[in-house]
């Protein structure tokens, strides 16, 4: 099948591989939601460069799927050993705490498989492991993993070392995988020289060892050929959304011989922080103040690029009238009970429309839903239509609240439906740091709730 893939399903004019194809035999190539990434998913490509390719083609287009299509890209980078994406949204999913039936199974899932890289074989006997972790996460344990009749934990401490404990059962062969060509891989302290092989592309060196019921066995890679190129510096860094106490601040990204992790942020030559993305807010600045800002990246050997180009910035006024809206602005957290709270569409991805009029910004989301931006004290008020989307024309029942550091700003009418007529919200925010927009379903469940923070925008 990858054979059959690899040959006719290989886009030449745009360097992608299609997702699917007409009656008459037409391939498209262009982004297709879940279409564009399940090949990925199962294994098809050539687990080489096009599929190196077509994975950073995903990565430029996966911010805009629904919550049951996100909980499967943790397992296809992890897979691919892309840990970074893998783990941002493994950590997105379990931090979100979606109550949609899949979303546990599969955050399950994703550590098991995914995050820790169990293999296992329990009609021979066998179980396979490999370390995908990342920097955030030095070390990570799991207990009764259940291969066959065994009963087995695991533990992994960064890429170089595992542990693999039989807690009941016969014995089990462990083959002990690890990235990269170490020249010895040492168990219970005894140096073996590995094998190689291939896993989704990437060589891996690995021992079969036997583990007795009862026994632990540890087994550590030894010394590979060091990493000592450090990332590109990022480029093209930008600001926006310049408050008077906050900047947010987009680059393009690095790459790296072997895989970039994050980036660090500096003001001047202060750390203001660090992200495994390409965005960053920086909060805490000071009114009417020049400030310079430059972004380094690095790798998971510690390798650091040089500072791309800086970006010099003014904060703002206090209180200067100026408007954001909202949908430019990073929240710092987002959930819905249903679908992906969106910006500047609908949760269903359509134009944001209430009552017939459309609105090119705002944001779209779903009962129950709670969406949190940092303001640091940086706006004096808030606005925004609301009301059900015109995308539904029946059943939806939902209710608006605005709150404010903990306090209730504002409440809707207590149910609006796809009738009711359009509410506008104007209210001071003057001194609160943390906002949180929540739509509820009106204690009648959360069917057809489609809610819109239209036009939504922050004043200064």
């Amino acid at each position: 099948m990858r054979d059959q893939f690899e040959k006719n399903w290989w886009d030449a004019s745009n360097n992608r591989y299609m997702r699917g194809k007409d009656a008459a035999g037409t391939g498209y190539s262009s982004w297709g939601h879940e279409a564009s990434f399940l090949m990925m998913l199962t294994g098809l490509g050539d687990h080489g460069p096009r599929t190196e390719s077509y994975l950073d083609f995903i990565a430029a287009n996966d911010d805009d799927l629904n919550v049951e299509a996100t909980s499967y890209l943790p397992e296809m980078y992890y897979q691919y050993n892309r840990s970074a994406e893998g783990w941002a949204w493994l950590k997105k999913l379990m931090t979100g705490k979606n109550t949609y039936p899949e979303i546990s199974f599969l955050a399950v899932s994703s550590v098991i498989d995914g995050m820790m890289g169990v293999q296992p074989d329990a009609p021979k006997d066998k179980v396979a492991t490999i370390s995908r972790l990342t920097s955030e996460t030095p070390w990570a344990e799991i207990d009764h993993i259940k291969v066959g009749d065994n009963d087995l934990k695991l533990k992994h401490t960064g890429t170089t070392g595992s542990t693999l404990t039989n807690n009941s059962g016969g014995t089990v062969n462990w083959e002990a995988q690890f990235y990269g060509t170490p020249a010895s891989i040492t168990v219970n302290g005894s140096a073996y020289t590995p094998q190689t092989k291939s896993l989704y592309g990437k060589t891996v060196s690995y021992v079969t060892v036997p583990v007795a019921g009862g026994a632990t066995v540890t087994a550590t890679a030894g010394t590979s050929e060091v990493d000592t190129e450090a990332p590109t510096a990022p480029a093209d860094l930008a600001s926006s959304n310049v408050t008077s106490n906050s900047v947010d601040l987009k680059w393009t990204a690095s790459t790296d011989n072997v895989g970039v992790t994050g980036y660090n942020i500096y003001r001047g030559t202060t750390l203001a922080g660090s992200s495994t993305g390409t965005g960053f807010t920086a909060t805490g600045l000071s009114a009417s103040t020049p400030y310079t800002f430059t972004v380094k990246a690095v790798d998971a050997a510690g390798n650091s690029s040089g500072a791309g180009s800086a970006v010099d910035v003014t904060t703002a006024t206090s209180g200067n009238g100026q408007t954001a809206d909202l949908s430019d602005l990073t929240w710092s957290d987002a959930r819905s009970d249903f679908g992906t709270v969106q910006k500047d569409k609908s949760v269903d991805s359509h134009p944001i429309k209430l009552n017939g009029t459309a609105y090119a910004k705002g944001i779209g989301t779903h009962a129950n839903s709670t969406i949190t931006y940092s303001l640091n004290g940086g706006y004096s008020r808030f606005r925004s239509d609301i009301g059900v989307d015109d995308e539904v024309g029946a059943n939806a029942t939902v209710k608006f609240e605005v709150w404010g550091d903990g306090v209730m700003l504002y409440e809707s009418p207590p149910v609006m439906t796809p009738s009711s007529a359009t509410q506008s919200v104007d209210v001071s925010v003057a001194g609160v740091k943390s906002l949180v927009l929540k739509v509820t379903d009106a204690r009648d469940g959360i069917n057809s709730d489609h809610a819109d923070w239209a036009g939504a925008k922050l004043v200064r």
